[in-house]
């Protein structure tokens, strides 16, 4: 059974008209954190290469929707961040902390790493989800091979543009095939309300995990709470 906090949440958010974003005064009164158990469940469908399709491979199936959750035909936009208007010749994503190698992209160079695409559910711990989603990106792994963690480090940071919010995930979540920076949605770039010009894509973990507006990547060696988590949510959010 979901809370009854949450279910009102969930209420809550279907009344609002699509595309609003989180008003940021709302960032003091958080939900109540979902129960440990939940109904909800998604499915990620292929990964593939940004290839011909004769390379598609399936690559997992997890349990169908469950009945308490809304499906619906596109994201709702919910924000911490005051702003997300970047300038893309500014922009830099870097890869830095516990690295050999640390380094700096700009758009150009990201986009020539080679492409992948996840198609998946996406679930928001509020009661919502989209099914059937297509993002392009480069796979997490492939950056941090590039970068080469030290033995040391065992944690990713992520942090967003204007610094609001960060998120994490072990190095060993942050290698899995499905996690990927992604810069096209539905064979679009991006909506700047989605995340242009890169996110973070986690498809097996609820959407707070997939931070939008991605700049920096931080290895370390212990693990910090993203925003939410230190707010109550799990840090480890599986859909089941």
């Amino acid at each position: 059974m979901l809370g009854a906090a949450t279910v009102a949440m969930a209420a809550r958010i279907a009344a609002l008209p699509a595309w609003q974003p989180l008003r940021p005064e709302e960032e003091a009164t958080p939900p109540a954190p979902p129960p440990a158990a939940r109904p909800a469940a998604g499915r990620v469908i292929a990964l593939t290469p940004d290839e011909p399709d004769d390379h598609r491979t399936a690559f997992r199936h997890l349990d169908t929707f469950g009945p308490a959750i809304r499906p619906l035909n596109r994201l709702r936009i919910n924000t911490v961040e005051p702003r997300w208007s970047i300038d893309l010749g500014a922009w830099r994503l870097r890869v830095d902390g516990l690295v050999a190698r640390p380094l700096v992209f700009d758009y150009a160079a990201l986009r020539r790493l080679p492409a992948t695409r996840v198609v998946a559910d996406f679930y928001c711990v509020e009661g919502w989800s989209v099914r059937d989603l297509e993002w392009v990106g480069v796979k997490l792994s492939t950056v941090l091979d590039l970068a080469e963690p030290l033995p040391e480090g065992r944690w990713v940071n992520f942090f967003t543009f204007p610094g609001v919010y960060r998120e994490s995930l072990s190095l060993e979540q942050a290698r899995m095939d499905d996690v990927i920076l992604a810069y096209q949605l539905n064979g679009q770039p991006l909506p700047p309300e989605n995340g242009w010009p890169l996110r973070l894509l986690v498809p097996q973990m609820y959407g707070y995990k997939s931070a939008k507006w991605l700049d920096r990547i931080e290895v370390i060696d212990r693990r910090q709470l993203g925003y939410w988590e230190r707010r109550g949510w799990p840090p480890d959010p599986w859909i089941r």
